[in-house]
C-alpha cells in the first residue's frame, strides 16, 4: 500500500517541479529564441489565404521629404476618396494649411519617432520594451534617454493624429513583432498601427502585451505599391484602388534606415523596408492577424493539466509505449498549435509542451529504470544465493573438500609440492587454502603480488606457465616449477603454483594440457567456496550492502557454473548410448540425443518432427486413441509407461519402450513444490537379452522334445534289463545303448551349456554372429523382404516346411538376408506366371534348405563361375550372392547352385543343425 502512494507522491513531485521550473524559465524569457524559431517555421508553412487587402503603400523618394505644400497637399486631395492616410514622417517645409486640411479630412494619421541621443546607433540593441503587462510599456532604461520627435508650430484648431514609431524589436536581429503602444513621463502613446488601425476599424483594440507578432505570411507579394511620381500626376491610378483603403505614405528608400531582416529573410531571402513593416504591421491589426499569446497563469495551468494527464497516462504505460506516446504527443502539440494559429490566431507555448512532455518522459523513465533496475537487483541477489544453495557451495567451503582436493591431485599428477593461493578482494597479496609439502611461507614475499612477474605472465597466457625462476623455495630435488592462473566468470579468483621432478614429466604438452583442464574446476571450486563464505556472513547476505557491480559479477560467475554443469548435463545426455528424447509438457520433442539420431536414420523414425503421440504411434504399432490414452497417463496420473516395442529395417532390434515424467522443484511460500517439466523417453536395446531367452526357450523346447522321445527307449531298455527272460547278451547290449543315449545326453548338454554362455548380438557389424537359431523364420523373413518383387513378376513362391525342425548355426539377420538374396536371382531369372518352390529336410546334423525356379536362361558354367570364380567381371544382382557365400562359410556351412535345362536353377544351402 505504502509503495503505490510512494509512485503516486512521487509523479505528484514531478509534475509540479516540471511546471515551476518551466514557468519560471519562461517568466525570464529563457525559450523566446526558440518560440520565435517556431514562429518562423509555422509561418513557412501558412498557405496563402484569400484576405482582403486593406493597405496601400505610396512609396515617396526621400529627397521629396521638404518639398512643401504643393507636393503633400496635392497628394492629400489625391488621397481624398482613401478611408484613412497614414503618414509614417511629419513632412518639413508645409505651412499650417496642410495641417488644417489633414485635420478637416479627420483621417489623416502623422508618425513621431522615439529617438535617442547620438550614442544610440541603428544596430545598438535596446531593451526589449514588451512584457506580460501593459503597465510597462516603456522600453526606458538608465542606459539610454529617449525622446520624442518635436511637433511642428501649428495652430491649436489644426492639431493632429498621431502616433509614435520606433525601430520595431528584434530577437538576434530578426524583426517579427510591432509595438503596440509607448509611455513616457507616466503618458501612455498608442503606436502608429494601434491608432491608425482603431480608426479603420471603428472598435477599440485590447492588445495586452506591449508588442503584436507581425503576420507575414504572403502578405508582402500582395501588398498594392505605387509610386508618388504616379500618384500625384494622377496617371493609371484607378480611384478603386484607394477607396475603402488605409493608405500608408513612406519613404522608399530611408536615408537613416537599412532594410530590415523579418522570417521572409529566411524564407525567400527578402528584406523589407521600414514603410514595408509597418504596413504589414497595420494589415495584420486590420485582418484581425494578430497573434494573441496566453498569458503566464493561462500557460500554467496548460502546462499543469498537460504534465498530469500526461503523468496519468505514464503510469500505464511501460519504457517502450511511453516513448512511442511522447512522439505521437509531440507530434498532435504540434500539429493543434499549427491549427490554432492557423485560424484563431492563437498562438500555444508549442516549446514549452514539447520540452514538458519530454522532461516527463525523461523522469519517468528513469523512475522506471530505477525500478526496474531495484527489482533485478533483488532478484539477481535472491538468485545468485539460490545458486550457490543449489552448487552445495557450504561443502565446497570446507577443509575436508580441498584436503580431497590436493590429495587427488598429487595422487593423478604425481607432484612433489603443490599449493593453491586466493586472490583477496580488494588487494594484490593471496592467502594459502591448502598445500602440499610446502606453505605460503616458502613463496619469498616480493614475489605474493599478483601485480607483477610471473602472475602477470600467467594471466596473459590463461594456462600453466613453466616457470624459468622457481617460485617456491628450492629444495634438493631437481624440480621443474608450474603457476597455473584460476581464472572464473572472467576474473582471475588464485593461483596454482606446483612443482614436479624432472625425471617424471615425460610429455610436456599432454601434462601442461591437463594442468589446464584442472584450473577450470579449480577455478570454478575456488568460487563456490567464496560464495559458501559469503552465505555464512548473515548480514551481508541479507542486506548486500555490496555495490550492484558486485552482484552482477557474483550472478555472472554463478550463471557461468551453471552454464558449465548444464552443458555438461547435456554433453551426457547427447553422447548416452541409450537413445534418449526430452519432450516438453506439451508432448514436443525438445532434445534428440546422437544414439536416437542414428537409430533414426536406421528405422527411418523422425523423432525432431514427431510429437510424443506420433512417435507412440509409429514405435508401438498402435492407434491415436492408444497413444492419448499412455499420454494422459504420464501427464496426468504420473505413472510411468514401459513396453516393449520391434523396430525393423535391414536388421531386427527389440527395444523396452520407458516414458516418465521429470521434475524440476520450486519453493513456494517455503515449500519445495515438484513441477512438471516434460517427457523423458527411451529405448533401452534389450536385443541380446532377447536372444538370449528366444535361445533358451528353443533349446528347452529342442531337450524336452529330445529327451521325451529318448525317455521311451530309456524306459523300454530298463524294462529289458529288469526282465528275468532277457539273455545276459541281450542285458549287456541294451546297457550299451543305455550309455550311449547318457553319453549322447551329456555331450548334448555341455553343447547346450556352452551355447548359453555365449553373448549374443544381433546388431553387432563388425562379427559376424554364428549360434543356435531357429531354421524356419529366416526362410518366412525373406519370403515378406521379396514379395513386391514376386509379385511384380506374376510370380508365386510355394514352399514345404517341417513342423518342428532343429535349430542352425547361423545369425538371424543375416540368414534372412542371404536366403533373400536367392530368393532375388531365382525371381530374376524366373519366367512370368511360374512358381519358385522351397523346401527344407534334416538330415545328419545337417539343415538342407532347397530352392528352386522353373527355368532359367544362365548357363550352368557361367553360373559356378558368377558364384565362385574370380576371374571375371560378376553382374550387380550376384554381389549379395557373393557376400552370402562367405558367411555361409563363415557358420562352417554350404552353398551351390546348378541350373539344367530340364528343371530349372537351383541353390541347395546346407547349415549345421544343433537339436
Amino acid at each position: 500500500m505504502w509503495t503505490k502512494w510512494q509512485n503516486q507522491l512521487t509523479h505528484l513531485f514531478y509534475v509540479l517541479l516540471i511546471t515551476v521550473i518551466l514557468t519560471v524559465l519562461m517568466f525570464f524569457g529563457a525559450f523566446v529564441w526558440l518560440d520565435e524559431w517556431a514562429y518562423d517555421n509555422f509561418e513557412r508553412l501558412m498557405p496563402n489565404q484569400k484576405g482582403q487587402q486593406q493597405v496601400l503603400l505610396i512609396e515617396v523618394p526621400p529627397e521629396t521629404h521638404e518639398q512643401g505644400n504643393q507636393t503633400w497637399l496635392t497628394l492629400l486631395e489625391r488621397l481624398q476618396p482613401a478611408k484613412q492616410i497614414v503618414f509614417t514622417f511629419l513632412p518639413k517645409n508645409v505651412s499650417s494649411d496642410f495641417y488644417c486640411q489633414a485635420k478637416k479630412y479627420g483621417n489623416v494619421f502623422f508618425a513621431r519617432l522615439v529617438q535617442a541621443d547620438n550614442k544610440i546607433g541603428l544596430n545598438t540593441p535596446k531593451p526589449s520594451p514588451w512584457t506580460p503587462w501593459l503597465e510597462a510599456y516603456s522600453p526606458l532604461s538608465s542606459s539610454w534617454t529617449p525622446w520624442l520627435q518635436p511637433l511642428p508650430e501649428i495652430p491649436a484648431q489644426c492639431e493632429i493624429n498621431f502616433g509614435l514609431v520606433d525601430i520595431p524589436p528584434h530577437t538576434h536581429g530578426i524583426h517579427r513583432r510591432q509595438y503596440s503602444a509607448f509611455q513616457f513621463e507616466e503618458q501612455a502613446y498608442p503606436a502608429l498601427e494601434v491608432l491608425a488601425a482603431e480608426h479603420f476599424l471603428g472598435t477599440h483594440l485590447i492588445l495586452r502585451e506591449a508588442t503584436y507578432p507581425v503576420y507575414f505570411g504572403t502578405e508582402l507579394e500582395k501588398l498594392p505599391k505605387i509610386k508618388l511620381d504616379n500618384m500625384l500626376n494622377g496617371s493609371s491610378v484607378n480611384s478603386d484602388l484607394i477607396e475603402q483603403r488605409s493608405v500608408i505614405v513612406g519613404f522608399a528608400r530611408p536615408h537613416n534606415l537599412g532594410r530590415l531582416h523579418t522570417p521572409l529573410s529566411q524564407i525567400h531571402d527578402v528584406m523589407i523596408s521600414m514603410p514595408e513593416y509597418h504596413a504589414l504591421a497595420l494589415n495584420t491589426l486590420l485582418n484581425d492577424r494578430h497573434i494573441t499569446a496566453l498569458n503566464s497563469k493561462i500557460e500554467w495551468l496548460l502546462l499543469l493539466l498537460q504534465i498530469t494527464l500526461s503523468g496519468f497516462l505514464y503510469h500505464f504505460l511501460n519504457t517502450q509505449q511511453a516513448s512511442r506516446f511522447t512522439l505521437a504527443i509531440s507530434g498532435i502539440y504540434i500539429l493543434l498549435a499549427w491549427l490554432l494559429y492557423r485560424y484563431t490566431n492563437i498562438w500555444l507555448p508549442i516549446v514549452e509542451m514539447i520540452l514538458a512532455q519530454w522532461l516527463l518522459y525523461w523522469f519517468d523513465f528513469k523512475q522506471k529504470l530505477f525500478k526496474t533496475d531495484t527489482k533485478l537487483r533483488d532478484k539477481l541477489v535472491d538468485k545468485s544465493f539460490k545458486l550457490a544453495d543449489q552448487s552445495n557451495a557450504k561443502f565446497l567451503a570446507t577443509e575436508e573438500y580441498w584436503s580431497q582436493i590436493i590429495v587427488m591431485l598429487h595422487e593423478m599428477l604425481n607432484l612433489n609440492r603443490l599449493i593453491i593461493l586466493e586472490c583477496l578482494s580488494g588487494y594484490h597479496y593471496f592467502q594459502e587454502i591448502k598445500a602440499l609439502h610446502c606453505s605460503l611461507a616458502d613463496i619469498d614475499e616480493q614475489q605474493r603480488d599478483d601485480n607483477r612477474q610471473p602472475y602477470t605472465i600467467a594471466i596473459q597466457k590463461n594456462g600453466a606457465l613453466l616457470l624459468t625462476q622457481p617460485l617456491l623455495k628450492p629444495i634438493d630435488v631437481a624440480e621443474q616449477h608450474y603457476l597455473v592462473p584460476l581464472v572464473f566468470g572472467g576474473e582471475v579468483l588464485g593461483f596454482w603454483a606446483l612443482t614436479i621432478e624432472n625425471t617424471k614429466c615425460h610429455n610436456k604438452n599432454q601434462f601442461e594440457a591437463t594442468l589446464k583442464d584442472l584450473s577450470l574446476q579449480l577455478a570454478e571450486s575456488l568460487f563456490h567456496r567464496q560464495q559458501g563464505h559469503t552465505n555464512q556472513n548473515e548480514l551481508r547476505h541479507d542486506f548486500q550492502v555490496d555495490g550492484g557491480y558486485l552482484v552482477y559479477q557474483s550472478l555472472n560467475k554463478s550463471i557461468t557454473a551453471l552454464e558449465n554443469r548444464l552443458s555438461a548435463l547435456e554433453n551426457i545426455i547427447a553422447e548416452l548410448d541409450t537413445p534418449t528424447i526430452i519432450y516438453d509438457v506439451f508432448g514436443l520433442s525438445l532434445s534428440v540425443n546422437k544414439s536416437m539420431n542414428t537409430l533414426s536414420q536406421t528405422f527411418k523414425l523422425t523423432p525432431h518432427q514427431s510429437t510424443v503421440l506420433e512417435f507412440l504411434m509409429t514405435l508401438c504399432h498402435t492407434d491415436i486413441e492408444t497413444a492419448r490414452h499412455y499420454f494422459r497417463h504420464i501427464m496426468l496420473e504420473g505413472n510411468a509407461i514401459v513396453q516393449q516395442v520391434t523396430l525393423t529395417a535391414a536388421i531386427k532390434r527389440v527395444f523396452n519402450l520407458n516414458l516418465q515424467l521429470f521434475y524440476y522443484q520450486e519453493a513456494t511460500d517455503g515449500n519445495p513444490l515438484n513441477v512438471k517439466k516434460g517427457i523423458l523417453c527411451q529405448l533401452v536395446d534389450i536385443t541380446q537379452m532377447k536372444l538370449q531367452n528366444t535361445l533358451k526357450e528353443q533349446v528347452a523346447e529342442r531337450l524336452i522334445f529330445q529327451f521325451r522321445n529318448d525317455m521311451q527307449s530309456i524306459m523300454t531298455a530298463s524294462k529289458l534289463l529288469s526282465s528275468e527272460q532277457s539273455s545276459l547278451q541281450e542285458k549287456r547290449m541294451v546297457a550299451g545303448i543305455l550309455q550311449g543315449k547318457v553319453n549322447s545326453h551329456l555331450k548334448i548338454l555341455n553343447e547346450v551349456e556352452t551355447q548359453l554362455n555365449v553373448e549374443l548380438d544381433a546388431s553387432k557389424t563388425l562379427q559376424v554372429e554364428n549360434y543356435p537359431i531357429d531354421a524356419k523364420e529366416p526362410v518366412l523373413d525373406a519370403i515378406e523382404k521379396v514379395h513386391g518383387i514376386a509379385t511384380e513378376q506374376q510370380i508365386k513362391i510355394h514352399h514345404e516346411l517341417p513342423a518342428l525342425v532343429s535349430l542352425v548355426f547361423a545369425a538371424p539377420n543375416e540368414l534372412s538376408l542371404v536366403i533373400a538374396s536367392i530368393l532375388t536371382i531365382l525371381i530374376d531369372e524366373a519366367a512370368p506366371n511360374t512358381d519358385i518352390s522351397i523346401t527344407m529336410e534334416e538330415r545328419d546334423k545337417w539343415m538342407t534348405y532347397t530352392f528352386k525356379n522353373s527355368e532359367s536362361g544362365i548357363p550352368n558354367e557361367r553360373l559356378q563361375q558368377y558364384l565362385f570364380s574370380d576371374d571375371i567381371d560378376i553382374p550387380d544382382k550376384f554381389n549379395n550372392l557373393r557376400r552370402a557365400i562367405k558367411l555361409i562359410t563363415h557358420w562352417k556351412g554350404t552353398l551351390t547352385a546348378s541350373n539344367q535345362t530340364d528343371h530349372g536353377l537351383s541353390f541347395e544351402l546346407r547349415l549345421r543343425s544343433f537339436i
